[in-house]
């Protein structure tokens, strides 16, 4: 389940995206999923031309799971970034759901650079819940006695 989603809205999505450049070691990401499900980028492949360098790097942890690391270095206007997000998998995750996990850790390490890029002005951050994982103190099933 994707827990939140950013989209540029109207004319403004148009305008100028954030231009990334992906370098993988031991992980998978396909360039047109992350196209797909993340509108406000541009993937490069020079990256000089980039306004951020995503490494990313996956290794087995124990149990068959494995622990990936983003690591974001701002570029050009956002040079003053950094940053670095980690998420184990789950032993049995699907290589789709460890796909959409990275993307989902991609978007988060992204959300901070919004207020800087050009199309900026209208945008939305939806935040959803996942229901597997957080308890609703409104419903009496929910509550702990």
């Amino acid at each position: 389940m994707n827990l939140f989603s950013v989209r540029g809205l109207g004319k403004w999505e148009r305008l100028k995206k954030i231009k990334v450049i992906k370098e993988r070691k031991g992980s998978a990401c396909d360039d047109m999923y992350m196209k797909s499900e993340i509108r406000i980028v541009d993937v490069l492949r020079e990256r000089n031309d980039a306004d951020v360098h995503i490494l990313i790097s996956s290794r087995a942890t124990v149990g068959d799971a494995e622990q990936y690391k983003l690591i974001f270095y701002g570029q050009k206007k956002y040079a003053a970034y950094k940053d670095t997000l980690t998420f184990v998998t789950k032993q049995d995750d699907t290589q789709a759901e460890k796909r959409e996990q990275l993307v989902h850790y991609i978007k988060a390490g992204l959300i901070p650079l919004l207020n800087k890029a050009v199309f900026a002005g209208p945008f939305s951050v939806e935040m959803k819940k996942n229901k597997t994982t957080l308890a609703d103190p409104t419903r009496e099933a929910d509550r702990n006695y």
